[in-house]
């Protein structure tokens, strides 16, 4: 039971890779699209009429002993020869378009990237400049820890001055 399901279901995998394979091929597709486009009235026939299946298959027999292959071969040949020409006219036409597009997009993230640039140099600027000003405070408080240095060392020397000058009077 089991191995019936899995050649059916292997089958049905084969069978739909298969259609895919075919409608994937654009000479087929194009052929099948035109046969129904030219065989609609028998295909309505076919799927919806409410006779028997032998009945069908009888007007399914004379439809075919009255088909003629070479009307879909026509569809096939506009599909490929006009149909591919509109294309590339429309292809033509559109290129201007998209070359606009395209170069307008550019202009855009050229803009977005110059002003990313600018506000990245006002940055740097601005830490720049807040380093020189740090610096600048910091060459300061050198110059004062060494005036303070220099007082209480002129300091320690007066203490002590007068130390001896108290000792002596």
């Amino acid at each position: 039971m089991e191995d019936t399901k899995q050649e059916s279901d292997s089958f049905l995998n084969d069978l739909k890779s298969n259609i895919k394979l075919r409608l994937g091929n654009k000479l087929i597709f194009s052929y099948l699209i035109t046969w129904c486009i030219w065989n609609w009235k028998f295909l309505l026939f076919i799927i919806f009429s409410g006779k028997s299946v032998e009945e069908k298959l009888s007007t399914y027999s004379v439809y075919l002993s009255n088909w003629d292959p070479f009307i879909p071969l026509i569809g096939v040949a506009f599909y490929y020869l006009v149909l591919d020409w509109l294309e590339g006219c429309f292809l033509f036409v559109s290129k201007g378009g998209v070359n606009f597009r395209l170069q307008r997009y550019i202009e855009i993230e050229a803009l977005k990237i110059e002003a990313e640039v600018e506000i990245a140099q006002e940055r740097i600027d601005i830490i720049n400049e807040f380093a020189k000003t740090n610096t600048e405070d910091l060459d300061q408080a050198v110059e004062i820890r060494e005036k303070l240095q220099k007082l209480e060392e002129s300091n320690n020397e007066l203490q002590e001055r007068m130390k001896r000058v108290k000792t002596i009077g």
